[in-house]
């Protein structure tokens, strides 16, 4: 969660309040900025792809390593209470797993 700072201010507080200068519509927006150009680069491009997909794969994986430790994180204490009572529930769950006929052979 993020720690925000809003909060309900009573009518003392309200002094502590920085006024906010509203634009009317009738005023034109401010002008958007250029788009930068791409930097040329002078060197090698076969360089500099497989630098960057070496970066990609590298991050990617990265990430892809955080969020599995993340989600092993959330579960891990959904699971445990799953995992203490397995070797009693498995010889139930192996009566309904075999066919019929193999339940009550003799």
């Amino acid at each position: 969660m993020s720690n925000t700072s809003s909060r309900i201010l009573q009518n003392g507080d309200l002094s502590a309040v920085t006024p906010m200068a509203w634009r009317s519509t009738e005023t034109p927006p401010p002008a958007p900025r250029p788009a930068r150009a791409p930097a040329v680069n002078a060197g090698n491009s076969d360089d500099s792809d497989a630098a960057r997909k070496e970066s990609y794969q590298r991050g990617f994986s990265e990430g892809r390593n955080i969020g599995h430790e993340q989600a092993l994180a959330e579960i891990q204490p959904v699971m445990d209470p799953f995992r203490a009572r397995w070797p009693t529930w498995l010889p139930c769950v192996r009566a309904y797993a075999r066919p019929p006929n193999q339940i009550c052979s003799n």
